[in-house]
């Protein structure tokens, strides 16, 4: 994985929070994603707006690593706002 070079990684999560990162609740998992960031020059979170606020057990990775959001017209407006802030592009799909 180390000698990969991935130009985009489309990263669903389990749960993002502005604080406490983005998380998922399998160990193995977060240990392949932290991996897969660390290789890629963009990050892009795909996660419906239930995930904004949750904590999970494993730590992915720090909300500035990620560079855009897709998400549903749901997100909270805090972490609509705060994203913004962050310089994150936030995409909003309608479902």
């Amino acid at each position: 994985m180390k000698e990969l070079h991935v130009d985009k990684l489309f990263l669903g999560v389990d749960g993002f929070h502005m604080e406490r990162g983005i998380t998922t609740h399998f160990e193995a998992e977060a240990l392949l994603n932290k991996l897969m960031c660390k290789v890629a020059s963009e990050v892009i979170v795909v996660t419906d707006s239930s995930k904004f606020g949750h904590v999970c057990l494993h730590k992915i990775l720090e909300p500035s690593g990620v560079r855009k959001i897709v998400t549903d017209q749901n997100i909270p407006k805090d972490y609509h706002e705060g994203l913004q802030r962050l310089g994150i592009e936030v995409i909003i799909v309608e479902i």
